[in-house]
């Protein structure tokens, strides 16, 4: 892995964390919709699988350790096992 891998990486992690900033919506059926939806497509379609993967990866490492990156400011390894786990 390259300089410049790594750095695609971090970048799109971040890209990920600051579209959760941007409120959810939610649907009538209950169901939550969240800009940080589209920073995962995005990291999938233009860094390719393996580098979005990894990227995503490192974003959830970073909510599991316990920042608040989710939208709404929730962060931990508790947001995993919600109902809506992820959103």
């Amino acid at each position: 892995m390259t300089t410049k891998d790594t750095v695609f990486i971090a970048l799109f992690a971040a890209l990920t964390a600051a579209l959760g900033l941007i409120p959810q919506i939610t649907l009538p059926m209950g169901v939550p919709i969240t800009a940080q939806s589209m920073g995962v497509m995005l990291a999938g379609a233009i860094l390719g699988a393996k580098r979005g993967g990894l990227a995503i990866l490192l974003f959830l490492m970073l909510v599991a350790v316990g920042l608040p990156l989710l939208a709404g400011g929730r962060g931990g390894a508790g947001v995993f096992s919600a109902a809506p786990a992820g959103s």
